[in-house]
């Protein structure tokens, strides 16, 4: 499973400036968790989250 080092939870209409924020992050060398980066269409988005949380 890949490691994160930021998980970014946001709400919908924030989501630009989330995205925003999330490559700035990497431009910097974090990794951030961003849900429409690292999910998956098809597999349950809750499975996902709880994976990530842990």
């Amino acid at each position: 499973m890949e490691k994160f080092d930021v998980f970014l939870c946001h709400n919908s209409k924030d989501k630009s400036a989330v995205i925003q924020v999330a490559e700035q992050l990497k431009q910097r060398g974090i990794s951030p968790w961003l849900d429409s980066w690292h999910l998956r269409p098809g597999f349950s988005w809750q499975d996902s989250l709880d994976e990530q949380i842990k």
